[in-house]
């Protein structure tokens, strides 16, 4: 087993899990479609780094999340805004049993007594102890912050920040 010091996510990235060596140093090991690699680094470490190469952090990539998704918790992230790749969590971020999954990358997912089974796009499958409904919510979410995403850059996308503001004046205009 080689393991790397560095990745950049792009859009053949599938998931990545964290593990433990022998000795207790973290490192990564991340599916893509046609290659499994290791990274000698956490995952959120992994997806720190590749988002610094692309010109962003991975703070920035979180809070804008939250602040688009209006979630406070386990929000998906940006992971590579030029070939808009994101990435969502099936646990809290600093978990260790945490999985980072691309949305894009999923083709179907099943109930198996309780548990979700995961078909990706290249036929292989994964099993994870997360309810369904759980984990498809999850995937809703990523696609929607994508959708909010790339309509905002492509500047067809609108959105009301002041809602209640905007029923106030109508209702004052209709008097």
């Amino acid at each position: 087993m080689f393991i790397q010091g560095h990745y950049i996510i792009t859009r053949s990235f599938m998931y990545m899990i964290g593990h433990y060596d022998r000795y207790g140093n973290p490192f990564t090991q991340i599916v893509e479609t046609d290659r499994t690699i290791f990274i000698n680094k956490s995952p959120i470490e992994v997806l720190a780094y590749s988002l610094r190469c692309t010109g962003f952090t991975l703070d920035g990539a979180i809070e804008s999340s939250k602040w688009i998704m209006k979630m406070d918790k386990m929000v998906p992230v940006v992971a590579n805004p030029y070939q808009e790749v994101i990435l969502f969590p099936t646990r809290s971020l600093t978990h260790e049993d945490n999985i980072w999954f691309n949305p894009y990358q999923i083709r179907r997912t099943s109930n198996i007594k309780g548990k979700t089974l995961i078909i990706l796009s290249n036929h292989s499958s994964l099993y994870i102890p997360t309810r369904l409904t759980s984990f498809n919510t999850k995937i809703q979410t990523a696609e929607q912050l994508k959708k909010l995403t790339t309509e905002a850059s492509n500047g067809t996308y609108m959105m009301v920040l002041e809602p209640e503001k905007r029923k106030e004046e109508k209702k004052t205009n209709n008097k």
